[in-house]
């Protein structure tokens, strides 16, 4: 507070310098006529017994510690005046570093929301999709669900892992709440939520035992479908809905900011493209699970703090062995990081983007670089007047580079204006996009895929 002070007193310290040298002047003068001189000789006389007075206020207001930004704010003001006097070199200046600072924010933003922070979880790194791999004699490709019994061995006794979850795509069709509409679902075991370290924001999480027979009418929605659907009314809490023609009781509601992977970023075979708004306990019953077929879910692992993914792999296929030898399947597990998973259709091809608009954007600032020397080397007469006048090589120097800094911040606020646009428009198109695929999808007959990695394995078996 004491410096702002400082700094809003600068203009009254300068009145109060001008009127103290005024003073010391008159009561010299007055002086030496009362010493026998004429007025004209006395003022005269004591102008040279001063000295330089600009000199003098100059070492005065580096006393006083606010000189360079008092130079600062002159050669700011100085450079929007050169601007304001070659408004073609301004503006081409202008919109070649907006255009290229905002095709770098829009890629950057872009790569940094899929790439870089693709999931909003606690301590994502650790949290691993658990595939099945056939055997190398099946000449089968890529990787496939599990079986629940996998889900009952490693939850009981992996030591590798924090929490093992298991999830299946589903479709509810939800009435008496607008329009009858078919909803995508995720049924999921009841430490899901607890798996990727999230919570709901209204309500609360689904307990252990509803994800056993007869606990299962609990639902947690979403908050797009919340809204929706529902008005954001905060007492959804407790209320009863109708899904698939069953009860179902509402228990919580999960944040805005919740962003699930969808599709095949589950894995292969898990469902259609299109993001969850429901979720329910998911029955299984331990002692119907076969260890054979029905490769029907994903399972999400969280693995413990200092854990390999190697050395839980190694303990998930030990868990598994004897009745996978009983039945001399020979099929082994692999964990895949889900971050990986998710973003395994588009990194190379992104990362392919952010570097070409890189180089666009270092062949921007080549050319503005090249602009501003242009537009220095016609200003010679100018810099020789300053340096006939005593500004030093260094004070000319800066003298540019504030005048490249104008530019700059000028291009940059066009440049961030401009990208968060881009971001908007690309968003709109998404949304878009999404919403003709749900208008094309409307209608047809739902997609069941239960089973689907089960039959393409034994066919190719």
């Amino acid at each position: 507070m004491n410096l702002w002070r400082r700094f809003r007193r600068l203009h009254g310290l300068d009145e109060e310098l001008n009127e103290e040298i005024r003073s010391h002047l008159a009561m010299a003068v007055q002086d030496r006529v009362a010493r026998g001189e004429t007025r004209a000789e006395a003022e005269q006389n004591a102008r040279k017994e001063l000295g330089n007075e600009l000199l003098i206020k100059e070492v005065t207001r580096d006393m006083w510690g606010w000189t360079a930004v008092e130079r600062l704010g002159k050669d700011l003001r100085y450079a929007l005046r050169q601007m304001r006097r070659s408004p073609g070199f301004s503006i081409i200046a202008v919109v070649t570093l907006a255009l290229g600072l905002s095709a770098t924010t829009v890629m950057f933003s872009i790569v940094n929301g899929v790439l870089l922070e693709p999931l909003k979880f606690c301590d994502p790194a650790r949290l691993y999709l658990a595939r099945t791999v056939a055997p190398a004699r099946s000449n089968v490709a890529g990787d496939f669900p599990v079986n629940a019994r996998h889900y009952y061995e490693w939850r009981t006794h992996c030591r590798s892992c924090e929490a093992v979850s298991l999830i299946q795509f589903q479709e509810l069709t939800l009435v008496g709440a607008g329009k009858p509409v078919k909803l995508p679902a995720l049924g999921v075991s009841s430490n899901f939520f607890k798996t990727l370290g999230v919570q709901p924001f209204l309500g609360r999480d689904f307990l252990r035992e509803e994800d056993t027979p007869g606990h299962a009418d609990r639902v947690i929605l979403t908050a797009a479908l919340w809204r929706s659907r529902f008005a954001a009314n905060p007492r959804i809490i407790g209320r009863t809905i109708q899904l698939n023609g069953e009860s179902h009781t509402v228990v919580g509601v999960m944040p805005a900011d919740l962003h699930l992977p969808k599709g095949d970023e589950w894995g292969a075979f898990f469902g259609p493209t299109a993001a969850p708004m429901i979720f329910r306990p998911h029955l299984i019953g331990a002692l119907p699970a076969r260890p054979v077929g029905n490769l029907n879910y994903t399972s999400v692992i969280r693995l413990e703090r200092g854990v390999s993914a190697l050395q839980a792999t190694a303990e998930l296929n030990a868990l598994l062995a004897d009745f996978v030898g009983e039945f001399n399947l020979q099929t082994k597990i692999t964990l895949i990081p889900l971050q990986r998973e998710v973003t395994r259709g588009s990194r190379f091809a992104l990362w392919l983007l952010l570097g070409t608009v890189g180089a666009v954007l270092l062949i921007v600032c080549v050319n503005v670089g090249n602009l501003m020397l242009v537009r220095t080397a016609g200003r010679y007469r100018e810099a020789g007047v300053r340096m006939a006048l005593g500004a030093s090589r260094g004070q000319l120097f800066g003298l540019v580079v504030k005048e490249a800094l104008v530019l700059v911040c000028a291009g940059g606020l066009a440049g961030i204006s401009v990208g968060i646009r881009g971001l908007e428009s690309l968003r709109c198109i998404g949304a878009d996009r999404t919403a003709a695929t749900r208008r094309s999808t409307d209608g047809l007959p739902g997609h069941d895929l239960r089973g689907a990695g089960d039959r393409i394995f034994h066919d190719r078996m």
